[in-house]
């Protein structure tokens, strides 16, 4: 698997030169032991492609090695801290932002009986909604809702708040305020980061089964290959045709073939 890696770099670094020129990606991370060491694992995807990385860090450094300082699309994340190193345009997880109000709702009887908590999620999930009839509505109509739904959050993210909670939650909103409406204005652009979340999955299941990697070689190994092959598969290839046409390929010419050849 290590030598079939290092054949397959090249294609790796051909993958995250797509993902850097995309105009819209979707992040996430997650625990990764490496050699017993505690680490973790970034996924960064698109519709079309998915980059996996494992690092000693989960600071903001790595996300902006692996898009690039010049990174011009937008970057779809939750609300860790290492997303705001990334000078362009963002989009927050909705889902995430819904999740918190939830379980602290669950948490805060007083939270969960105020009006912030009602507000929120209700606003929330009419943003969400209004995406979805944006060509039903047509441009003019739809624009107009969303200054209407803009407004409506701005004035909960102002206004002051006794609730614990409420004061946190709010400040959150204050502080990510243009990030939480920017899949308004874009028509391809997803209000989560559900991609991301999916892109991570079958890491998180691989993570279960072999309990991480015994080698930072061994990580960097399975990162290349499972980008390639999770690319393959996202781009509609036939993957036991795919890893075939790369075996062959590399013990005929010891040259690995380019980003996987179709079905």
């Amino acid at each position: 698997m290590q030598r079939i890696a290092d054949w397959l770099d090249e294609d790796f670094e051909k993958l995250k030169v797509e993902l850097r020129s995309a105009e819209q990606v979707y992040a996430d991370e997650t625990g990764w032991r490496t050699d017993g060491k505690n680490g973790y694992l970034w996924a960064v995807t698109d519709p079309g492609h998915t980059l996996y990385h494992v690092d000693k860090s989960r600071g903001g450094k790595v996300i902006e090695q692996l898009l690039g300082k010049a990174f011009g699309g937008t970057l779809v994340s939750d609300f860790y801290s290492a997303y705001s190193r990334m000078n362009c345009k963002k989009q927050k997880c909705l889902t995430h932002l819904l999740r918190e109000l939830m379980e602290s709702a669950e948490k805060s009887p007083a939270f969960a009986a105020g009006e912030f908590f009602a507000q929120s999620k209700r606003l929330i999930q009419q943003m969400l909604r209004l995406k979805d009839r944006w060509e039903k509505l047509g441009d003019k109509r739809y624009l107009r809702q969303v200054s209407r739904l803009e407004t409506q959050l701005e004035k909960l993210a102002s206004a002051d708040y006794e609730e614990a909670n409420a004061r946190r939650i709010a400040r959150r909103l204050r502080r990510h305020q243009k990030e939480l409406t920017a899949f308004l204005h874009e028509k391809n652009l997803d209000g989560t980061n559900n991609a991301a979340e999916r892109a991570i999955r079958p890491a998180v299941v691989a993570r279960k089964i072999s309990g991480g990697s015994r080698s930072e070689k061994g990580a960097q190994a399975w990162a290349t290959l499972a980008s390639l092959l999770r690319t393959a598969n996202q781009q509609g290839k036939n993957i036991l045709e795919t890893i075939k046409s790369m075996l062959m390929s590399a013990w005929a010419t010891e040259k690995p073939p380019t980003l996987p050849a179709g079905p």
